[in-house]
This record gives structure tokens, sequence and C-alpha cells, in this order.
């Protein structure tokens, strides 16, 4: 727990990432911030994870806020989350850059998802297939608030 380079975790291939460009001047955020994400499991039962990060120009990546949440659905089905991934008040300085990590699973700050409504153990546990949608139509967002 507590803020750390992510560096090292970014380089797996189970978390998407989604960065902005550098902050031509520095924004105030300030209150809960929302994550909209339209998704599909494999899964009966699984969780999404959410990290905000602070992207310095150095390349250091320092996690600010972070959550997860499991949701349940039907194969396949898309699913619209609102989902509130933590209170906080930073400036992201101008120079930096904001990113977005998402993933299925944070451990060991959280315990993993077993993805299947009954299971017992790792021995029930199945694999998902996750898919995040952010195309015309189901428009994925990070939404912070800002103060001029």
């Amino acid at each position: 727990m507590g803020a750390y380079d992510q560096r090292a975790i970014e380089v797996r291939n189970d978390i998407l990432i989604y960065t902005s460009d550098v902050l031509s001047s520095s924004i105030e955020v300030i209150g809960e911030i929302q994550l909209r994400l339209f998704v599909a499991t494999t899964a009966t039962t699984t969780d999404f994870t959410a990290k905000l990060v602070d992207v310095y120009p150095d390349g250091r990546a320092i996690n600010i806020v972070d959550s997860i949440f499991r949701v349940k659905s039907q194969a396949d089905q898309v699913l619209t989350l609102l989902e509130t991934i933590g209170v906080t008040a930073i400036v992201f300085q101008e120079g930096h850059r904001i990113r977005l990590e998402i993933s299925s699973s944070n451990f060991p700050a959280y315990e993993r998802s077993l993805n299947s409504e009954g299971a017992k153990d790792q021995f029930d546990s199945q694999v998902a297939l996750q898919r995040v949608f952010h195309d015309g139509n189901r428009n994925s967002a990070l939404i912070l608030p800002t103060i001029n």
C-alpha cells in the first residue's frame, strides 16, 4: 500500500494503460474520481481494478488512488459500470501526464477473484477473458473533478 513507482508493474500484458498527452498547464483535481467502463467478461463473477497515476517527466509513474469492484454478468453481456475509484486532492503539474490503469487484479493489495461465483479455492477458479470498450457508442472514461 502507499504511493510507489508503477513502471515495473506496467510492463505486464494484463494491464490496459491509458496516458494523456503531456500537460501544457497544471490541472487541479479535488474530489471523487469516477470511472465509467463498458466491459464484458466470460466469467459469471469477476473483478476490475482501476488506478489513477501521476506520470512525471522523468518517467516515474506514481499511483494516486486505486480501487477494485466485483461484477456479476452473463457470458459476454456488455455492462456499464460507474464506479468511484477514490477521493483525492492533487495538482498534476505542467509537464506531467495523467494515466489510468485497468486490470482484473491488484494482488496482494486486494484479494484475487476466482472468476466463478461458487468457487471455494484456487482449484475452482476459472480463467476469464475481459474486454473493455472505448468506441463511439461505448465511451469508457475517467471523470476527474477539476478546478480552474
